[in-house]
C-alpha cells in the first residue's frame, strides 16, 4: 500500500507539495471600496472639521482685533481755534483729537470750541 501512496505523491506537482504556500489575497468588491472610503471618509470629517473650525475662528479673530487697534490710532481731524484781532476762537486752524504735539501756530496754541474755547487739541500727524 505504501507504494501506491509514493506513486500518487510523486504526481502531484511540486509547487502543489510546497509546505509555506503563501494565502489566497482576498480580493474586495467596489461596494466594499466604497463602503470603506465613506467610512473613513466621514471619520475623518468627525475629527478634523471641529479643530479646523475653531483654527478659522481664532485666526478671524486675531485679525478682526488687530484690525480694531489699529483703527483706534487714526488721526481724528478737528477744527481748533485760536485768538484773534476779531476776539477769542476768531482764527480756524486744523487740529487733530490723537495725543501728541500741542496744536500751535506761530507759537499760539489753538483749542477747541468746546468747554468755551478750553478743549486741548494736539497737531495733526501729516
Amino acid at each position: 500500500m505504501e507504494c501506491v501512496h509514493i506513486l500518487i505523491y510523486k504526481k502531484i506537482p511540486a509547487s502543489i507539495r510546497k509546505k509555506d504556500r503563501k494565502p489566497v489575497e482576498k480580493s474586495r468588491s467596489i461596494l466594499s471600496l466604497i463602503l470603506i472610503l465613506f467610512i473613513m471618509k466621514t471619520t475623518f470629517f468627525k475629527t478634523i472639521v471641529p479643530f479646523a473650525a475653531v483654527a478659522i475662528l481664532g485666526i478671524s479673530g486675531a485679525f478682526l482685533t488687530t484690525s480694531m487697534q489699529s483703527g483706534s490710532n487714526l488721526a481724528t481731524p478737528k477744527q481748533g481755534y485760536m485768538d484773534g484781532p476779531e476776539g477769542p476762537c476768531s482764527v480756524e486752524v486744523n487740529c487733530d483729537t490723537n495725543p501728541g504735539l500741542i496744536c500751535e501756530v506761530n507759537g499760539v496754541q489753538a483749542f477747541g470750541k468746546d468747554n468755551n474755547c478750553s478743549e486741548i487739541l494736539y497737531r495733526p500727524s501729516n
